[in-house]
C-alpha cells in the first residue's frame, strides 16, 4: 500500500485509516455517505428512474461523497457516482486486499484521479467497515439507494446523531420469485428519529 498521501497508480491517493483527513477546506458536514443495493437493480425501471433522479438530486449538493468501495455496477448503487458533478471530492474505504480489485473496477470509468481510497485491515467485515467509515468521517448523512442487510447493520450499530434517508429503490430478489425492499423499511413504523424516507 501507498504512502499517506502519495499517488497510486493515478488515483487521488491510497491511504491507512490512520492517515485520513478531511478534504481541504472542507467539514464533516459537507460529506454524505452513499449506500445501497450492490447488484440486480434494475435502472431502466421507471420506479428506480425516479428514485435515481431524486437521489442525484440530493447528491448534487454534497462537497464529498463517500461510499464502502463497492466496484462500479451497472445493477449497483454505485451507477450513480459517475453521474455526479466533477467538482464532488469522491472518497472510498475498502479492505486492503480488495484496493487492486477497486482499482481496477473504477479505472474502467476513468474516475481514479477523483478518488481518494482509504485501505482498512483485511479483518474488518463489511458492516464494520461501514461503521468505521463513519466514524473515521464524522459526517452524519447517510443516503441509502435500497440496502440489504449490511445496509441494517450498519444502521443498527450507528450513533443516534447520524441520520439516514432511505430512498425506496427494490430490486428482483436473489431466487427471482418476488421483489426485495430495503432492510430499513421494516422499521419505518418505529418513528425513530434518525431515519427518514424519502418523497418524491
Amino acid at each position: 500500500m501507498s504512502q499517506a498521501g502519495e499517488k497510486d497508480g493515478g488515483m487521488a491517493g491510497v491511504k491507512g485509516l490512520e492517515a485520513y483527513t478531511l478534504p481541504e477546506g472542507l467539514t464533516s458536514a459537507d460529506l454524505i455517505h452513499l449506500k445501497g443495493f450492490a447488484s440486480r437493480l434494475n435502472f431502466a425501471d421507471p420506479a428506480t428512474e425516479a428514485l435515481e433522479s431524486a437521489i442525484l438530486k440530493e447528491l448534487a449538493g454534497a462537497k464529498a461523497v463517500v461510499w464502502d468501495g463497492d466496484a462500479y455496477g451497472d445493477t449497483s448503487y454505485t451507477k450513480l457516482i459517475p453521474r455526479l458533478p466533477a467538482s464532488t471530492k469522491l472518497i472510498a474505504f475498502r479492505r486492503l486486499s480488495e484496493v487492486e480489485s477497486f482499482k481496477a473496477s473504477w479505472s474502467a470509468q476513468g474516475m481514479l484521479d477523483r478518488i481518494t481510497l482509504y485501505a482498512a485491515p483485511d479483518a474488518i467485515t463489511y458492516d464494520k467497515l461501514g461503521i468505521i467509515a463513519l466514524q473515521t468521517t464524522q459526517a452524519t448523512r447517510v443516503l441509502t439507494f435500497g440496502g440489504g442487510a449490511t445496509v441494517r447493520a450498519e444502521f443498527d450499530q450507528s450513533l443516534p446523531h447520524v441520520k439516514f434517508t432511505v430512498f425506496r429503490a427494490t430490486r428482483p430478489n436473489a431466487a427471482g420469485n418476488g421483489t426485495e425492499e430495503c432492510s430499513l423499511v421494516e422499521l419505518e413504523s418505529d418513528g425513530k428519529s434518525n431515519l427518514v424516507f424519502a418523497s418524491l
